[in-house]
């Protein structure tokens, strides 16, 4: 447990970076002059950048003891919100977005591999799902807190992001001992692609994450009609809920998983999904709907 706090913590502050921007958009438009489509670019560099520099950092640091890349990995994430909050123009915003990605890309995943590594067999289930409950956590406290610190100055929420990936460095320094995982190539790594099942998980998953954030990441003007008129933090109030939604399912599924088969599993969150994204525009202009909307869809 020990070792797996910080962990957590790191997952849980690249978990509330990457989620926190949706909410702080209007702000960010107005405060760079752009509008809230140009300020959504913020959060496509970054998840581009997260996509494509993930497997090449991984091959890359793979030779490296894992404390050291998660330390390296945490610096550039700090490095990068710290030039975030400090930047004067959209621009310099758009490139500290890029340098925060690559420092996140390698996170997530070199946490995951350094949890297992440190836990026996039997174990090894909840040392992950501590480990990711860092990631999904994030939706459900980091993201509602952040646009709460957000609605005072939105710059302030990086500085907070950036103290959390400082601490998470220092747990992991006195925490977690030295991890040494076998090297792969890149090839290796790649491999898997080759596999057409791995590609039909892989076609999945990319629909439905592009369906759920397309709608995510502009959920301020998704739910403007509902949210308008209301009380000042109507908004943080259908983040929280979302992402309690986020945290609850995501135990819910991994108990599914272990007690049923995993293809009904996946099927029936899928659609699940499907008619809860169809449905979404009939539950934007109404701020309890929209609620319940957002527990339930995630």
């Amino acid at each position: 447990m020990r070792a797996l706090l910080p962990l957590a913590l790191a997952t849980f502050a690249v978990g509330t970076d990457a989620f926190v921007m949706a909410g702080l958009l209007p702000s960010i438009a107005a405060d760079l002059e752009v509008s809230v489509p140009a300020a959504g670019q913020l959060v496509t560099v970054f998840a581009l950048t997260l996509a494509l520099a993930a497997p090449i950092l991984s091959w890359l640091l793979s030779p490296l003891d894992r404390r050291k890349v998660l330390r390296l990995a945490l610096i550039v994430f700090v490095a990068g919100n710290v030039v975030t909050a400090l930047s004067p123009t959209y621009p310099i915003a758009l490139l500290a977005r890029i340098l925060t990605a690559a420092g996140a890309a390698t996170i997530t995943a070199t946490a995951s591999s350094a949890a297992v590594a440190i836990t026996p067999p039997e174990r090894r289930g909840r040392a992950m799902a501590w480990v990711i409950g860092g990631l999904t956590l994030s939706t459900a406290l980091g993201m509602p807190l952040g646009n709460l610190i957000g609605g005072i100055d939105w710059r302030l929420t990086l500085w907070a992001v950036a103290a959390l990936g400082v601490v998470a460095v220092i747990g992991i320094s006195v925490a977690l001992p030295k991890v040494v995982l076998p090297a792969t190539s890149l090839m290796a790594r790649l491999a898997p692609l080759r596999q057409p099942k791995v590609l039909s998980i892989l076609v999945v998953t990319l629909l439905v994450m592009a369906g759920h954030y397309a709608v995510y990441t502009y959920i301020a003007a998704v739910t403007a009609d509902a949210t308008a008129g209301s009380f000042p933090q109507a908004l943080t109030m259908i983040l929280f809920v979302w992402g309690a939604g986020v945290l609850a399912g995501n135990f819910f599924a991994g108990h599914l998983v272990d007690k049923r088969p995993v293809l009904g599993v996946a099927v029936g969150a899928l659609a699940g999904g499907t008619v809860l994204l169809a449905i979404s525009p009939l539950t934007a202009g109404n701020l309890a709907i929209a609620g319940i909307w957002a527990a339930i869809w995630v």
